[in-house]
This record gives C-alpha cells, sequence and structure tokens, in this order.
C-alpha cells in the first residue's frame, strides 16, 4: 500500500511540473483575453449606438417630410375651397348686375350659416352620446347595486 506521504507528494510535483505555461503566463493571458473582449465589445455597442442614432435621424427626416406633406395637401385644399367660393360669389354677383359686394356678401353669409348649423349638429350628436353613455353607466351601476343588495 502507497505511503500517504508518498500520495501527497506525489499530487504537488504533478501541480509542479505540469508541462504548459507556467500560473502567471496563463493570467497574463486571461488578462490579455479579457481587454480585448472588453475592446470587441465596446466596438460592438459602439456601432448599435450608431446605428440607433442613424435610426432615429431617418424617423425624424421622415416624420418632417410627413408634416410638410401635410402643410402642402392643406394648403392646396384651402386655396381650393377659397377659389370655389370666391367663383360663386362672383357668379352671385355677376347675377346681380354686376354687384360683386354683394355676392360676396351672400356667399359668405351662406357659407356662415351652413358652418353653424353642421357645428350645432355635431355638437348635439356629441352631447346626446355623452348623456346617453352617462345614463347607461349609472343605469347599469344601479342593476349590479340592486343584484348585490337587493334594494
Amino acid at each position: 500500500m502507497l505511503d500517504t506521504a508518498e500520495t501527497e507528494s506525489a499530487a504537488d510535483d504533478k501541480w509542479t511540473t505540469a508541462p504548459g505555461p507556467s500560473m502567471a503566463d496563463a493570467v497574463r493571458e486571461s488578462i490579455r483575453s479579457l481587454a480585448e473582449l472588453v475592446e470587441y465589445s465596446g466596438y460592438l455597442l459602439s456601432t448599435k449606438i450608431d446605428q440607433l442614432k442613424l435610426s432615429i435621424r431617418t424617423l425624424v427626416l421622415y416624420a418632417a417630410l410627413l408634416v410638410m406633406g401635410g402643410v402642402a395637401a392643406a394648403a392646396v385644399l384651402v386655396v381650393s375651397v377659397v377659389l370655389l367660393f370666391v367663383g360663386a360669389a362672383h357668379g352671385v354677383g355677376a347675377a346681380l348686375d354686376g354687384r360683386d359686394w354683394l355676392g360676396d356678401l351672400i356667399v359668405s353669409v351662406l357659407v356662415l350659416g351652413a358652418a353653424a348649423v353642421w357645428l350645432k349638429l355635431v355638437l348635439n350628436k356629441f352631447k346626446t352620446a355623452s348623456r346617453r353613455r352617462t345614463v347607461r353607466k349609472y343605469e347599469e351601476r344601479r342593476k349590479q347595486q340592486h343584484e348585490r343588495f337587493g334594494r
């Protein structure tokens, strides 16, 4: 049988006489590898940040173009409506023996009156819908209270 001292001595020799790099070399190599990993990770992070910045710039550019297109479309619509009403006013003025001012006045009153009627109808619709929702809410709540408390 082997002696315990001989076994411990053989184990110590195994660690001290092992072929290959020393422990200091292994630590230096690990530190170098860690530094390389940190550098590559920083490089990757930098590229991802630049990619995000580019995406944001592109998004802002498209948003600005969309806003400008919307403004242009609204301007075209407004100009078209104005020209339509000016033409109608001049037509009415011509029908009234060349009294353009009277045609302008009549068309303006008609347009403003139509806008007021439309606005009144829309507001009444919203008011009625709101009232119905409120009544429905409290009827449902009263029904739940009746079911829960029997009153």
